[in-house]
Parts: C-alpha cells; sequence; structure tokens
C-alpha cells in the first residue's frame, strides 16, 4: 500500500482528488506474491504452481467537462471505464459487481437573468415659459 495524493504547484500543495484526473490515479495497492510455505510434498523444479488470485476492478473516472449551458440547466460529461487491478480498461461486466458512477449530469451554473419589465409612468411636461 502507499500514499497517492493529488498536488498542485511547484511547492507540491495537497489538494483535494476531485482537482485532479481521477481517470490517470496511479494505484494505492498491488498484489504481491508471498513466498510458499514448505510442504510435505515439494514442487518439482520446472513446475508453476496455479495462483487463484481473484480479479479485482474497479471504476475509474476523469474529471467533469464545463457545463453545457452558460447560465440555467446544462449537461456535463466525464470519462467512466472499467479497470483492472494493474490499471488497464477492463470490460464493463468486470465491474458489474460496482455501482457505475454517472458519465453524464444535470449541472446549473447560475441562474439566467430575466428581464422585468414595469409599468409606464406618467411624464411630466416641463412648464412652458
Amino acid at each position: 500500500m502507499r500514499a497517492v495524493r493529488c498536488v498542485v504547484g511547484s511547492y507540491g500543495a495537497v489538494m483535494d482528488d476531485t482537482e485532479c484526473n481521477a481517470a490517470t490515479r496511479p494505484t494505492d495497492t498491488q498484489d504481491c506474491e508471498v513466498a510458499q510455505c514448505s510442504s510435505s510434498h515439494p514442487v518439482p523444479p520446472g513446475i508453476k504452481v496455479s495462483s487463484t488470485q481473484g480479479h479485482r476492478t474497479q471504476w475509474r473516472f476523469g474529471s467533469w467537462t464545463q457545463c453545457s449551458a452558460s447560465c440555467g440547466k446544462g449537461t456535463r460529461m466525464r470519462y467512466v471505464s472499467c479497470r483492472d487491478n494493474q490499471g488497464g480498461v477492463a470490460e464493463e461486466t468486470a465491474c458489474a459487481h460496482l455501482p457505475k458512477p454517472p458519465a453524464r449530469e444535470v449541472c446549473s451554473v447560475v441562474a439566467c437573468g430575466q428581464w422585468k419589465v414595469l409599468e409606464w409612468t406618467a411624464v411630466r411636461k416641463p412648464p412652458s415659459s
């Protein structure tokens, strides 16, 4: 296991993970093989023991695009993919046991300004000289 942090700038200021592209995040864990315990039936040289480790997968997703609207409701999108424990792209069915993060969502930047029209007021005629 290792720490993976999102950093910005020449001083390496630690930021929230949402500030970095999640699709390119390095893994913080990896599978490793521990030497086998000696058994009463040693494995003859030249024969490989098969490992039946589970294939761990996870959803990875990128940063959101800008909202499609400059005001009011729009949509924004991001890249979502299933990745294996090596960081490679895997079939989506391999991640079916996990909830898939949304690749598109509704966004709202700011409310759109609207003009409001009031009733006309009477204009006073300037006094004649």
